[in-house]
């Protein structure tokens, strides 16, 4: 019972798994496999992590967070700016919404040098 791909997958099923050129029926962590999926486009999914029925890929819509402002980072911080963000291994573009005002020191430094 091989488990079925998610959103990336567009719910295509697992047909075969091999294991160094020989077919095999599990794969436990560590374990490099190949995934014989038909009618998928091997360019379409990234490698890395696949996930099982047992334990689902978690999404999210929203997150509520704790961010510090990194010193080299020189350009404006805003509320409804965009950023790159990455979760795991897939990164996306986000939107920040800001609670509060940076404070007086994790402002960018004014002084010329």
């Amino acid at each position: 019972n091989f488990p079925a791909l998610g959103e990336v997958g567009k719910g295509k099923k697992v047909r075969s798994l091999q294991k160094f050129k020989q077919p095999v029926q599990e794969a436990i962590q560590g374990d490099r496999v190949a995934m014989c999926i038909s009618g998928l486009d091997a360019k379409e999914l990234e490698r890395g992590i696949v996930i099982g029925e047992k334990f689902p890929v978690p999404t999210l819509d929203a997150c509520i967070c704790v961010v510090n402002r990194l010193s080299y980072f020189k350009q404006a911080v805003n509320t409804k700016a965009k950023f790159h963000v990455t979760l795991g291994h897939q990164t996306v573009m986000a939107t920040a919404h800001f609670f509060c005002p940076l404070d007086g020191a994790a402002a960018p430094s004014t002084t010329s040098t």
